[in-house]
């Protein structure tokens, strides 16, 4: 039997996303918000959590570019359930959450959900998301960018495919640190619609 230590078995663009999501983990750190003691939620996964007040009244202000050429804005969204799940544009694993979406938006759009991916990834421009778009195929999520990582912050984002809920309130009601997958999305969905 042949064994090659772990490192040496690695290919580039596997260390390069490793890199990549130990920066973004790093650089998304817990923040205080200004005027405020309670903090906004922090991603785990499989728990259901509440946002504070504080935190849900920021959200609300959060304005993203979207890859169509539109914006995104949270507080637009009210009377809807809406999806957020935090994406790359190199992201493969974030691929089935875009296909997870793109097929609940297609099912329940008309029955009240919103959805949007959001790059986490300072650097993504919006030709990178849409070929991650393309590749992932989908057909009714849109994506926005958020340079400045201030859904991140706000968030406490610390990995991709970090999936949010809100309800029709604008409150947070799910979130998972994890790509769920699309049976827990529809199951969540089913309370909210």
């Amino acid at each position: 039997m042949n064994v090659q230590p772990v490192f040496t078995r690695l290919n580039t663009g596997a260390v390069a996303i490793l890199i990549a999501v130990t920066t973004l983990s790093v650089a998304c750190g817990p923040i205080a918000l200004p005027g405020s003691q309670s903090q906004a939620p922090v991603a785990s996964s499989g728990a259901n959590q509440t946002s504070s007040g504080s935190a849900a009244q920021s959200a609300d202000d959060l304005t993203f570019s979207t890859i169509d050429g539109g914006t995104f804005r949270l507080s637009e969204q009210r009377g809807h359930v809406v999806g957020v799940f935090v994406m790359a544009s190199w992201c493969e694993t974030c691929v089935p959450s875009a296909a997870a979406w793109d097929r609940l938006l297609a099912d329940d759009g008309p029955r009240g959900l919103a959805a949007i991916g959001i790059s986490g990834d300072p650097g993504d421009t919006a030709a990178d998301v849409s070929q991650f778009a393309a590749a992932a195929k989908v057909k009714q999520l849109n994506f926005a960018l958020d340079p400045k990582g201030d859904f991140v912050r706000l968030f406490h984002v610390i990995s991709l495919d970090t999936t949010f809920i809100f309800d029709r309130s604008g409150k947070v009601v799910f979130q998972q640190a994890t790509a769920p997958p699309y049976p827990i999305l529809r199951d969540q969905l089913e309370k909210l619609l």
